[in-house]
């Protein structure tokens, strides 16, 4: 069975083992409430205020686990599916429950198949979704260095880089690295650090690649 890469909240421990992937989630929730795929990409795109709303499509990516909603997204799709973006992420299906389930830190991560070393990334060959230990502290305090990042591979159009947010970049010489992601006039845009001490780098001067968006993340502590 796939690992739950997150540290749940204690009121939750009894429910992981019956749980499913996130995506198993968003079809179950989605089907519990008679929606279509459509309605649901309507619903989401409203609540987003998009002036081009989501096609089914991309539901029935989330929903065969091609892909998946963004952190931004989530609350927008848990709203929609009365339901929570912490019970989504973790494979809960069941009704939203305030008066149980707490808002915790960070969303917790998704159902990650394997995790990869830094060492083996390349800029072609990388898994649709996968976890990466943080190396450095370009990211602050939020994803401190030993923080364990959960990303999805870079899709135009279904996983895209938000501004301000985690994105795991190439250099010209391919070597890999973690940064925020900063917009720029035109097409271009930047990596930066939320930590002092890191140069920015732009994404024509210095050649880089986005890899893979980072969807969430959690702190492991270091092992004695």
């Amino acid at each position: 069975m796939l690992e739950l890469l997150a540290f749940a909240p204690a009121h939750m421990h009894e429910k992981l083992a019956a749980m499913g992937t996130i995506h198993e989630a968003i079809r179950d929730r989605r089907e519990a409430l008679g929606l279509s795929m459509q309605d649901l990409a309507l619903r989401v795109s409203e609540k987003e205020g998009r002036k081009k709303p989501l096609s089914w499509q991309t539901i029935q990516q989330w929903e065969n686990g091609k892909s998946a909603p963004t952190r931004s997204r989530m609350p927008f799709v848990a709203e929609v599916l009365k339901s929570t973006a912490q019970k989504l992420l973790a494979g809960d299906s069941t009704p939203e429950q305030r008066e149980v389930d707490q808002p915790v830190s960070h969303p917790i991560p998704m159902l990650a198949p394997q995790q990869i070393q830094w060492e083996s990334i390349k800029v072609e060959g990388l898994p649709r979704s996968f976890t990466l230990v943080i190396r450095d502290g370009a990211l602050g305090d939020e994803f401190p260095r030993g923080s364990v990042g959960y990303f999805e591979l870079y899709e135009p159009g279904v996983v895209d880089p938000m501004e301000g947010k985690a994105v795991l970049f190439g250099d010209r010489e391919g070597a890999p690295f973690v940064r925020l992601y900063e917009v720029q006039r035109g097409t271009s845009w930047r990596a930066v650090a939320a930590a002092k001490g890191y140069a920015p780098m732009d994404s024509e001067q210095d050649g880089l690649t986005i890899l893979a968006v980072m969807l969430g993340g959690f702190w492991r502590p270091p092992t004695r």
